[in-house]
């Protein structure tokens, strides 16, 4: 019976690389961006799950709608103790 793998594929090239024991220094540094980048997407997603969030609970009927990220942004900021549009670096 097979066991599920939740390895990433990530996960698994690099341990294959790292197999053969001869990886190019190269392909190792590729596959620590690509790690990093999968990271950074992760914490990006997540934090913009959240904010979505607030933004629909702040105005019911918003339940299917995902805002704009700058209009998002823009929410946030607004909603912020001791904030306003003129505080937020480049406000006019």
């Amino acid at each position: 019976m097979a066991t599920k793998d939740d390895r990433t594929v990530l996960e698994r090239l690099r341990e294959f690389v790292m197999m053969e024991g001869s990886a190019p220094h190269m392909l190792v540094e590729a596959l620590d961006d690509l790690d990093h980048h999968y990271r950074s997407f992760d914490l990006r997603w997540s934090a913009d799950v959240l904010a979505i969030a607030r933004w629909r609970q702040a105005a019911p009927g918003r339940e299917l709608t995902w805002p704009d990220h700058a209009d998002l942004v823009v929410w946030l900021l607004s909603v912020w103790p001791g904030s306003s549009p003129r505080s937020a670096p480049g406000g006019r």
